[in-house]
């Protein structure tokens, strides 16, 4: 992150726009990660510069977003489907 990311704000992945909030922030053991939602395109996508939570099933990084049986957006495992619970399983 440069120092124009810092004055500026975080640049949406999709549109270049610098309109991105934090939608949702969840804290583990081992660190942090985001879910950001650009104001600009509407999308609302994983933060990958902080800690993603590792699928319990598989152990494959949850990179795809779900929602859950509560319509909360979580991350979600691209390889079993498995939606993140909010705990962190990765014994590292």
């Amino acid at each position: 992150m440069g120092f124009l990311d810092f004055l500026l704000g975080d640049k949406c992945e999709y549109c270049g726009s610098r309109s991105l909030k934090v939608h949702n922030r969840f804290k583990t053991p081992r660190g942090e990660f985001r879910i950001l939602a650009c104001e600009s395109c509407r999308r609302v996508y994983l933060d990958k510069t902080g800690d993603i939570p590792k699928c319990w099933k598989c152990g494959t990084r949850q990179t795809l977003l779900g929602r859950n049986e509560y319509n909360v957006i979580l991350p979600k495992c691209p390889n079993c489907g498995y939606v993140y619970d909010g705990y962190d399983y990765d014994e590292d």
